[in-house]
C-alpha cells in the first residue's frame, strides 16, 4: 500500500479562512471575518428563510447584538456561544461572503427553533 501526505489547507483549528462552522452550541468564524467581527464586539443575527441564507452583521450595540467572543486582540479565532442561533443552522461548515454588510451563509434549511417544555418543581 503507497502512502500519500495529505496537503493541510485549512486555518487554525482547521477552519479555512472564509469559512463559518455550526455546532451545537456556538459558531465560529475563519480568519477572513475577525477583523470585523472585533470592530464592534457583537454580532447581530439576520435569518431569511426564503433564500435559506443567514446574515451576520458587526455591531457595537449590546442591547440588539450577541457578544463575539475573540480570544486575543491579534486572535485568528471568534465564535458565538449561542444555542438559540445554533438550533436553527444545520451542523456543518458553510463558505461565507460579504455581502451589504453582513456576512452571509447560504444553508440547506433554516430549521425551526427547538423549544425546551417548561419543568415546574415541585
Amino acid at each position: 500500500m503507497a502512502f500519500e501526505l495529505m496537503e493541510k489547507k485549512a486555518g487554525v483549528q482547521g477552519l479555512p479562512d472564509d469559512q463559518i462552522s455550526v455546532s451545537k452550541t456556538s459558531i465560529s468564524f475563519g480568519q477572513n471575518f475577525v477583523a470585523k467581527l472585533n470592530e464592534g464586539g457583537y454580532v447581530e443575527v439576520y435569518v431569511d428563510k426564503v433564500n435559506n441564507q443567514v446574515g451576520f452583521r458587526p455591531v457595537g450595540k449590546m442591547i440588539s447584538g450577541y457578544k463575539v467572543q475573540i480570544e486575543k486582540a491579534n486572535s485568528r479565532r471568534a465564535y458565538l456561544s449561542s444555542s438559540k442561533i445554533s438550533s436553527m443552522i444545520p451542523r456543518g461548515r458553510y463558505t461565507a461572503t460579504f455581502n451589504d454588510g453582513l456576512i452571509v451563509i447560504n444553508v440547506a434549511e433554516i430549521l425551526e427553533e427547538v423549544k425546551k417544555p417548561k419543568v415546574e418543581l415541585q
